[in-house]
């Protein structure tokens, strides 16, 4: 295994909660460096994600990347890159999470002008795509009560649209209108039965 895939999976046992999202960006990193050991390669990352955390592991695997990429700034920064698009998988960075990427930065000897450039490109895009979900939500909810309302209405049929007429009122009357028609029209035949029986 190489030294960065082993970074990369330390990076995903750090919080001891190891989840799928994290787990894809590692095999996306297989299929383009390692692609003709791909089954191979995934097996043994899962192999050493049963093993417990070890800081000084992480230490060592940081000494030795920057030792075979000391005079490639560029490489390194690759690599935190790498651990940043892992961390922010599950669109969420806890303390933990931040002092691992900085501990590594540092010992990768990346500036910290870099360092915050990349962690501010991640929130940002992390509160992206928090926002889409929490509008999609509020679509998905304005949806939900535009159903609603439109289940609870009654569709217009010939027999409600004869009410409507016998009332004597527009089909967009509001509810007090329609009871004050309707009590008024109830009146209205109680005095002529009652006047009839008089007439009798």
């Amino acid at each position: 295994m190489t030294l960065t895939l082993e970074l990369l999976v330390e990076a995903m046992k750090v919080d001891r909660s190891k989840m799928v999202c994290e787990l894809d960006v590692i095999k996306a990193f297989i299929l383009k460096y390692d692609k003709e050991n791909f089954q191979e390669r995934v097996l043994e990352v899962k192999k050493y994600l049963n093993y417990e955390y070890i800081e000084v592991h992480v230490e060592e695997i940081c000494t030795n990347i920057y030792k075979q990429f000391r005079q490639d700034y560029h490489k390194r920064e690759e690599i935190l890159k790498l651990l940043f698009e892992l961390i922010y998988a599950d669109e969420t960075c806890t303390y933990i999470e931040y002092n691992f990427l900085k501990k590594a930065a540092n010992m990768l000897k990346i500036s910290k002008t870099s360092f915050d450039f990349m962690r501010m490109k991640f929130e940002n895009r992390k509160n992206k795509k928090q926002e889409n979900k929490q509008q999609s939500y509020r679509q998905d909810d304005n949806y939900q009560k535009n159903q609603n309302q439109n289940s609870s209405q009654p569709k217009y049929t010939s027999e409600l649209e004869k009410a409507y007429a016998a009332l004597g009122i527009d089909k967009d009357a509001s509810d007090k209108e329609i009871r004050l028609r309707n009590r008024a029209k109830h009146f209205s035949l109680s005095r002529k039965s009652a006047f009839g029986l008089l007439v009798l």
